[in-house]
């Protein structure tokens, strides 16, 4: 019986790109490959693939899938830099059209049914390439008489994590940053640990390790964004 594995992320690169250009250029794609990774449908597959990485190059130089420990890697012509240098506003959609483009023909070659991958690139289009979602239910203050709803944000330039107080109808009073980070996974991720009420008006977002604490109010002036030791 052959092994089967499940495909559920995505991500670019831009290996030609110098280190420090390459990273950026990870960064600034990732929100849109986040989105997409987050908007597939994950489905069982005959070989052992659980991400498929597009490798957007000037010149390609290996025209087949690569097969790198379940890393699905292909390489898409394109030029890196031209996205680096693109209007913010033009890149996310220069990304999702590499993206898609790569991970519909390692599709295509493993004879993969192809409607998932279109449905996820037609989600982050409906989207408008906004990647944004609530970390978590909803927190209420012992009188449940306000909610805290903590909201990522990831963006081409940083990942904002927010605040967003509403009353018991469910309407937004107040909205306050904990912090930002690089968007990156890696750097946003440690920091979502635990999340508690202070008191009635006040939420503590502390990181996982627990080494930061940020507090936010729902009143727009007490509103504390540096970290707490």
């Amino acid at each position: 019986m052959k092994s089967t594995a499940s495909l559920k992320e995505f991500d670019l690169d831009a290996p030609t790109l110098a280190r420090e250009a390459r990273q950026s250029f990870r960064h600034q794609t990732r929100c849109v490959t986040a989105l997409y990774e987050r908007s597939f449908k994950p489905f069982r597959i005959q070989q052992k693939a659980w991400k498929v990485l597009v490798e957007v190059v000037p010149v390609i130089t290996k025209p087949q899938v690569l097969d790198l420990l379940g890393v699905f890697t292909f390489q898409v012509q394109g030029d890196p830099v031209e996205f680096l240098e693109a209007t913010e506003s033009s890149r996310p959609q220069i990304a999702l059209d590499w993206l898609a483009r790569g991970a519909a023909e390692v599709a295509k070659l493993h004879d993969w049914p192809i409607e998932p991958f279109q449905d996820a690139a037609a989600a982050v289009v409906e989207a408008d390439f906004v990647n944004k979602w609530q970390w978590k239910d909803s927190l209420w203050n012992r009188s449940r008489t306000l909610s805290c709803d903590i909201e990522i944000e990831h963006g081409l330039r940083e990942t904002k994590i927010t605040s967003n107080f509403k009353n018991s109808d469910g309407l937004l009073i107040a909205k306050s940053a904990f912090c930002s980070t690089p968007p990156s996974e890696f750097a946003f991720v440690p920091l979502l640990g635990k999340a508690r009420w202070l008191d009635e008006w006040q939420v503590e977002l502390a990181s996982k390790d627990g080494k930061q604490r940020w507090r936010a109010a729902a009143t727009s002036d007490s509103a504390r964004q540096a970290p707490r030791g």
